[in-house]
């Protein structure tokens, strides 16, 4: 089975247990409504897929992708949630003949995609926002030693072609820049 899976933070250069049938990430994914807006357990503010950008499709960004090396979806949504270190209410996915993307925006723009990729199924981690987004800048100018460290280290190594808003922000406030290229 050709299984993709979406990725925008650090599945990209720490895919930790998760083996890829790809060498590399393809810059082609879905547009996806991506932000800064998750404070992590270790301190890092992380991204999420961000709802409230749902009816801005200019705030929307290009993710990467890459075939997961497993047999099944269900073998799929495992080993990303172990990676995750979740529950798997939240790694989501979706099958070519998925019927559950009525209405819903994020769902309708990922099956398009994979289709036009032809995929057996997609997967994605679905984690919730849980910080709101005036709060980012002001609590990473908090954060020192090694939390200050990894969050820094999380901004910095997102892909260039993850630019959210906020991360311009973040370029601008903080001098965060990115010195990753996929």
């Amino acid at each position: 089975m050709k299984i993709g899976v979406i990725g925008w933070g650090s599945l990209i250069w720490n895919p930790m247990e998760v083996n890829f049938a790809l060498t590399s990430w393809n810059n082609d994914g879905p547009n996806l409504p991506i932000e800064f807006a998750r404070r992590s357990q270790d301190g890092r503010v992380t991204l999420v897929i961000y709802k409230p950008y749902i009816d801005e499709p200019e705030k929307w960004v290009k993710t990467y992708w890459n075939i997961m090396s497993v047999e099944s979806i269900e073998e799929a949504i495992e080993t990303l949630r172990r990676r995750e270190r979740t529950i798997k209410r939240y790694i989501a996915h979706l099958l070519p003949d998925s019927k559950n993307t009525i209405g819903d925006k994020i769902k309708k723009e990922i099956k398009k995609w994979l289709q036009d990729k032809e995929l057996d199924g997609v997967i994605w981690t679905d984690l919730p926002p849980n910080i709101s987004l005036e709060k980012v800048i002001p609590y990473l100018q908090s954060l020192q030693g090694n939390t200050l460290k990894k969050a820094k280290e999380y901004v910095e190594k997102t892909p260039k072609q993850i630019l959210t808003p906020l991360r311009k922000r973040m370029e601008k406030i903080l001098g965060w820049k990115c010195i990753s290229e996929v």
